[in-house]
């Protein structure tokens, strides 16, 4: 087996891990096509010009919200998907890029060779979670973005062995502070932020379910040279609400990656923001932790499982209380004391975390040998001293 097909019902570069996967399969077996809905210019591009071929089918419109709407969206989607599936060479590895592309693609999935890579719980939709159990147990290997996620699905799914661990890290990572900006919007966005400025930057979406009010609220109480930056689809209309708690706040609507480490590249400290309202927050795993890192940007972090066990035993961040405001501005000046010691070890971290070996991993456990030969990953050693 010398080909993979990677299914995704969602935009491309709605999911960066997604991205990394490709390239990363891409390095380990040669030939790598791309199957989903659309793809943005900037991501078809970068992932072009590492020797994946990406094919867009569709429905271009996004999926409706009324019930009727999503399943007639489903049934073309799946029409179109089996049909450039069925053109592929029979021998060709399926890596589903997500579990409700597994759903869309129904159950004549479950009698082909496939690898299911998982972004998420589902411990709040419980339907979902139940249509997923045949997807998971047919499935040669099961990819999700952290461990405990990993021991939970386990154990939810009566599971023989354990699901991969691939973390949300990019692949590729420009690793250079103050890029040039190739976004209009973004690039007047940050030359509109005054020089000497320290960006606070939160890259995801704009929901207020995580938090973000109070966050935001509390770090308005910082003065220059404090500017807050979201970058990221405002969800149910809420950046009014929290434009009024912090005035000075910038907005960067949703840029497709990678151009969006662009942006990153110009901020001096991550927001990671969570809550406790399900176990997919609890143990989170965000990509963008590992976006501030690569740059070496330190990261201000609620305290949940996920981001401990990653940030945390990393020392590359100080965490926070939600509802204690103090500590988010103490843990602000926290990391501005011991700034470069915490940007180290940020950078640190990022090295310590091998993708491609974790790729080779999945393909070794349904029966290919991949390229090359594997490296340490010791991403999950814990440094003895967090002290800046």
């Amino acid at each position: 087996m010398k080909s993979c097909t990677v299914v995704l019902k969602a935009a491309l570069d709605a999911l960066p891990p997604v991205i990394s996967a490709a390239a990363a399969l891409g390095s380990a077996i040669g030939q790598v096509t791309v199957l989903t809905a659309r793809c943005a210019p900037q991501t078809r591009a970068h992932l072009e010009g590492k020797g994946v071929k990406i094919l867009e089918i569709g429905p271009r419109e996004p999926i409706p919200s009324n019930l009727p709407g999503k399943i007639l969206w489903y049934a073309r989607f799946r029409r179109k998907a089996w049909r450039a599936i069925n053109r592929q060479d029979e021998d060709t590895l399926l890596w589903i890029g997500s579990a409700d592309t597994a759903i869309a693609l129904g159950r004549t999935l479950q009698k082909k060779r496939y690898v299911l890579h998982c972004h998420e719980l589902y411990d709040a939709e419980p339907i979902t979670r139940y249509l997923l159990k045949p997807y998971f147990m047919a499935a040669q290997c099961a990819v999700v973005p952290e461990p405990c996620r990993a021991a939970i699905l386990r154990c939810w799914y009566g599971l023989d062995s354990t699901p991969v661990v691939i973390p949300n890290k990019p692949l590729s990572h420009p690793r250079r502070r103050n890029l040039p900006i190739s976004d209009a919007r973004a690039r007047t966005v940050i030359a509109g932020i005054p020089p000497g400025s320290k960006i606070l930057c939160y890259s995801g979406h704009i929901d207020p379910r995580r938090y973000l009010m109070r966050i935001l609220g509390a770090l308005a109480g910082l003065s220059q040279p404090y500017v807050t930056v979201l970058m990221g689809l405002e969800i149910d209309h809420s950046l009014q609400r929290l434009q009024a708690l912090s005035p000075g706040l910038r907005h960067i609507p949703f840029v497709p990656p990678p151009a969006h480490l662009e942006v990153i590249s110009h901020c001096h400290i991550g927001l990671a923001v969570y809550s406790f309202r399900c176990l997919n927050e609890v143990f989170c795993a965000p990509n963008k932790i590992f976006e501030y890192a690569g740059f070496g940007i330190p990261v201000l972090y609620q305290n949940l499982p996920g981001l401990e066990y990653t940030v945390g035993t990393s020392c590359s961040g100080v965490s926070y209380e939600a509802n204690d405001p103090d500590s988010i501005c103490s843990g602000v000046l926290a990391l501005d004391r011991g700034y470069d010691e915490y940007s180290k070890r940020a950078t640190s971290w990022y090295d310590q975390v091998d993708i491609e070996e974790r790729v080779r991993e999945v393909l070794q456990r349904v029966g290919i040998g991949g390229r090359g030969s594997p490296r340490v990953d010791r991403a999950l050693e814990t440094p003895a001293n967090c002290q800046a």
